[in-house]
């Protein structure tokens, strides 16, 4: 038999976990976009302290950190109320209600009050509290922010794994999201991202077939590598882009008439699938996988997700890895050294399966992006399960990894 501790935290876990996803998916829901805990108290119009438990919870990295906001069960009450008549679906909110019912029993089988149980989950956080590191992280956000004149709200990276057609291959979806871009000065630099003509196509010039999960290269006019745009999840009118021609064995894309301030903030969201991508399988000198975000601009906060079909591995858990990449701003250096991973804390939680364990308030129309990339594949969404590395105010410039032990057969 398990002892107490054990079962109290296996089933905080799942419990809270499920009230995490659950007010997500109610913020997410609504008609105005939550970036903040002041936006919900201001949208919704609940009490400033309110406003930020329900953010806590529902953008919390894990449900330890989430549990130690709870709200009362006449505070959720409330922020349901003030959802419902602010246009939240009565989907979303029914599971809301259902998750804070399997809250007010976890309380009661093991703790008696809501005080008791915060105490005993918040043994299990360990140092999952924030601490004097993301401080740091956040001032550099702020510095970095002036230095370059641009920053970015939300960076989302999502991976899809699913096996390939070929045997011992992975067919990989990819969604790059970039919400809220905003230049600070009229100075600063257009430039979006770059990207190397021969990582794209193979070395030589083949690589494995690649498609647009929507169907469209938005602006872009030149050939591949290029920006395939998902415009139903893009701010509108649709960004313009630039593409210069290669240079050095990079192209870069550039913004096209982009205003200053909030005005002209964009949010662009592309998203392309790979078939029979790469080995699930180690082989000599190549034994783990690695999915990357690169981080090269100011950036308030990462999402990277991996979702991994059931059938690919038998037991996968991320790691999450965070590598300085000052010596790849010569483009010289593409490889990563154990003398370059950073001492930051990060943590990688598995949420479970299908597109409502992924809920999340930080990433606007989450669900129906979710939905959309299932659709156009015809992958079945509850054979995935999901992991989650979120990252408030990465370091700039760092590659952050999610890297897992491929199994030799």
């Amino acid at each position: 038999m398990p002892e107490p501790t054990q079962t109290l935290e296996h089933e905080a876990i799942e419990v809270i976990s499920g009230l995490r996803s659950a007010f997500a998916g109610v913020l997410s829901g609504l008609p105005l976009p939550c970036r903040k805990a002041a936006d919900v108290a201001k949208i919704l119009g609940i009490s400033r302290k309110l406003g930020w438990q329900v953010w806590k919870v529902a953008t919390s990295p894990d449900p330890f950190t989430a549990a130690q906001h709870l709200p009362s069960p006449a505070g959720v009450h409330t922020f349901l109320t003030a959802a419902e008549t602010q246009g939240a679906s009565a989907q979303a909110l029914t599971a809301a209600e259902t998750a804070a019912k399997r809250v007010d029993g976890l309380v009661k089988i093991h703790a008696g009050d809501r005080s008791s149980l915060e105490l005993m989950i918040d043994s299990f956080a360990g140092e999952r509290h924030e601490t004097q590191e993301e401080v740091h992280r956040r001032n550099a956000f702020k510095a970095n922010s002036y230095i370059f004149g641009s920053q970015l709200r939300t960076r989302l990276v999502l991976h899809v794994l699913k096996p390939g057609d070929e045997p011992g291959r992975v067919d990989v979806a990819i969604v790059n999201g970039l919400y809220g871009l905003r230049r600070l000065r009229g100075d600063a630099r257009r430039l979006l991202f770059s990207t190397g003509v021969k990582d794209a196509l193979g070395t030589e010039g083949k690589g494995p077939k690649r498609e647009a999960l929507a169907g469209t290269a938005g602006e872009v006019s030149v050939g591949p590598p290029r920006m395939e745009l998902m415009p139903a999840f893009c701010s509108k009118p649709l960004p313009k882009l630039e593409a210069s021609p290669p240079r050095d064995g990079y192209i870069d894309f550039e913004l096209v008439k982009w205003p200053i301030g909030e005005t002209g903030a964009v949010t662009m969201v592309s998203g392309e699938v790979f078939w029979n991508f790469a080995s699930r399988y180690s082989r000599p000198g190549d034994t783990k996988g690695n999915l990357v975000a690169h981080i090269n601009r100011p950036t308030e906060l990462l999402v990277h997700d991996v979702l991994v079909h059931k059938d690919l591995w038998k037991s996968v858990h991320p790691r999450g890895l965070v590598y300085g990449e000052l010596d790849r701003v010569t483009r010289a250096q593409s490889s990563r050294r154990e003398d370059d991973l950073l001492p930051v804390r990060l943590s990688v939680d598995e949420l479970g399966s299908g597109v409502e364990a992924a809920a999340s308030a930080d990433v606007p129309q989450y669900a129906e992006l979710l939905h959309a990339v299932f659709d156009r594949l015809s992958w079945k969404e509850s054979d995935f399960t999901v992991f989650r590395l979120r990252l408030a105010y990465p370091i700039l410039p760092t590659a952050v990894v999610m890297q897992f032990d491929l199994p030799e057969t």
